[in-house]
C-alpha cells in the first residue's frame, strides 16, 4: 500500500538533479525520457514519475500521468478532487499546483507543481518540486511557501494508505479519457484497473488477463455490455460511455444482490428450462408451422437431454453473421431485430434457432435470452436470440451462434452444444463462468 512517506522518499532521492542542455535547448531529463516528452518543461513528469515509482499512478492524461500542469489540474477538477482555501490548509503528500500571476482557484491558469513535503508551525508549506529555479539551474528541491502565498492556485489530496492524513476516497481517480467501444478496441491500464475493481464486484468480463476473467485492459463488447448493465443497475446515464460517473460508481456504488450475480456467474444460475409461457426451445419432434417452406412440419433435430440433473436440448451448432460471414449479404438482416448481420457490433453474442412463433408471436422471441453451454468443457455463454434458422435441409444443424460465442465456449462448426432458456430475459448477453 502506497503512503506519502513512500512518495516523498522517492522525490527526495532526486534532489539535486538538474536538466540538461543540448544545442543550447534546455528541458532535457530522464523523467522527459520515462514519460515521453524529451524535452519538455518537466515538473509534472516529475511529480508522475515519483507516485508512478511508489506504485499510485494518477491516470491523469495517460497511464503515467500527466506533463501538462493545466490538463493535470482539469482533470482533478473534472474527479471533484481540485481543492482550494485561503489560506492553503494542504496536507503532507499532497499535489499542489501554482501561478505565477496570482490567478488562483483555476486550474486551467496552472503554472507550476510540486509534492507537499511538510507543513511547518507556523502554516508555511514546504515542498519539493521539479523544474524550478530558473533557466539553467532548475532542478529538484525545496521549497517554501506562506500558506496565504498568491501564488497557489489549488492542491489535490491522494488516496494514501498509511500516514496521510487525506479525507478523500481510497479508490484511482478517474483518468480523464472517455472509454467506450472502437474498432479496433482500446488498451489501456486504466481499463485494466476498471476491470479489476468490476471483477471483485462480482463480474466476469471474459477469461483472458491474469486473473483469467477479462482484466486484460481491452475494451471489447463484453467490457462494455457489463458497463451498460451496469450504468442500469446503478441510476446512471446509460450510454456505454466509462467516464468519471461511472469510474467512481465502480468503487462507490454498493454492491447489490444483481451486481454480484451477472453473466459471469456459473451457469446453473441461469438455467430456465425447455418451456416458457408456452413457448419451447426447438426440439425434435415440435410442431412447427415456420417450417412450411421448407416442406416439414416438425422439427427435424435437437434432442432432449439431461445433464447435471436439468435438460436441455442437445444438437450441432455453427456460426453466422459479422464481416466475415461471406454467406451472407451486406444488407441481409435478421429476421427478429432487422439487424444487419454483417454490421453487427453492439451485444455481439446472438443466435438463431428455428422459432415457433405460436403460440408467441414473433416479438416474444425477439432478443430473447438463451443459455448455451458447451457439454465438453461446461463453458456457457448467455446469447439473444436474433434470427430464424439455420436451414434445415441443407443443414442438421440445431443452432447458429455469432463468432464471438462460438469461440467464447471453446467450440467449433458441428460441435454438439445444449440450449435452454435463460433467466432473467434482461440479463447481459456474454461468456459465464465454468
Amino acid at each position: 500500500m502506497t503512503t506519502a512517506a513512500d512518495v516523498l522518499r522517492i522525490a527526495e532521492q532526486e534532489l539535486d538533479y538538474t536538466e540538461s542542455y543540448i544545442d543550447g535547448e534546455g528541458n532535457y531529463t530522464k523523467f522527459g525520457q520515462w514519460y515521453g516528452v524529451n524535452p519538455g518543461a518537466w515538473c509534472a513528469m516529475f511529480v508522475s514519475y515519483c507516485f508512478y515509482t511508489a506504485d499510485l499512478p494518477l491516470l491523469l492524461q495517460n497511464d503515467k500521468g500527466f506533463c501538462s500542469c493545466p490538463e493535470g489540474a482539469k482533470r482533478f477538477k473534472w474527479q471533484d478532487k481540485w481543492i482550494f482555501s485561503s489560506p492553503a490548509s494542504p496536507d503532507v503528500g499532497d499535489i499542489i499546483f501554482f501561478n505565477w500571476q496570482g490567478i488562483q482557484d483555476d486550474p486551467d491558469q496552472s503554472d507550476h507543481v510540486g509534492i507537499v513535503k511538510e507543513i511547518l508551525s507556523n502554516g508555511d508549506i514546504v515542498t519539493i518540486e521539479g523544474n524550478g529555479g530558473g533557466a539553467g539551474t532548475d532542478k529538484v528541491a525545496f521549497h517554501t511557501y506562506a500558506a496565504n502565498s498568491p501564488f497557489i492556485n489549488g492542491y489535490v489530496h491522494l488516496p494514501y494508505d498509511g500516514i496521510s492524513t487525506t479525507t478523500s476516497s481510497s479508490h484511482p481517480v478517474w483518468t480523464g479519457y472517455f472509454y467506450t467501444l472502437t474498432s479496433p478496441p482500446t488498451q489501456a491500464n486504466a481499463i485494466q484497473v476498471w476491470q479489476k475493481q468490476m471483477i471483485a464486484r462480482g463480474w466476469i468480463l471474459g477469461t483472458t488477463g491474469p486473473s483469467q476473467k477479462g482484466d486484460d485492459g481491452v475494451f471489447t463488447q463484453r467490457s462494455y455490455d457489463v458497463l451498460l448493465q451496469f450504468q442500469r443497475e446503478k441510476g446512471l446515464e446509460v450510454d456505454g460511455i466509462l467516464g468519471p460517473n461511472s469510474w467512481n460508481a465502480a468503487w462507490e456504488a454498493l454492491v447489490t444482490s444483481s451486481s454480484s450475480n451477472p453473466p459471469g456467474s456459473k451457469w446453473q444460475d441461469f438455467y430456465n428450462g425447455l418451456s416458457l409461457m408456452g413457448s419451447e426451445i426447438p426440439r425434435k419432434g415440435l410442431q412447427n408451422s415456420n417450417l412450411a417452406s421448407h416442406s416439414l412440419t416438425t422439427e427435424p433435430y435437437g434432442d432432449v437431454i439431461s445433464f447435471n440433473s436439468v435438460d436441455f436440448v442437445k444438437g450441432k451448432a455453427s456460426w453466422f453473421g459479422g464481416p466475415l460471414d461471406q454467406d451472407t449479404s451486406e444488407d441481409e438482416q435478421a429476421a427478429l431485430t432487422q439487424e444487419l448481420l454483417r454490421s453487427i457490433q453492439k451485444d455481439v453474442y446472438y443466435c438463431a434457432m428455428r422459432w415457433s412463433y405460436s403460440p408467441n408471436s414473433i416479438t416474444f422471441w425477439k432478443n430473447r435470452r438463451l443459455l448455451v453451454l458447451n457439454p465438453t468443457n461446461q463453458k456457457a455463454v448467455i446469447v439473444r436470440a436474433i434470427d430464424w434458422g439455420p436451414n434445415p435441409v441443407t443443414t442438421d444443424r440445431m443452432l447458429d451462434l455469432s463468432p464471438q460465442a462460438l469461440q467464447a465456449l471453446g467450440a467449433d462448426t458441428d460441435d454438439n452444444l445444449l440450449c435452454a432458456f435463460a433467466k432473467p430475459n434482461d440479463t447481459t448477453v456474454g461468456p459465464l463462468s465454468s
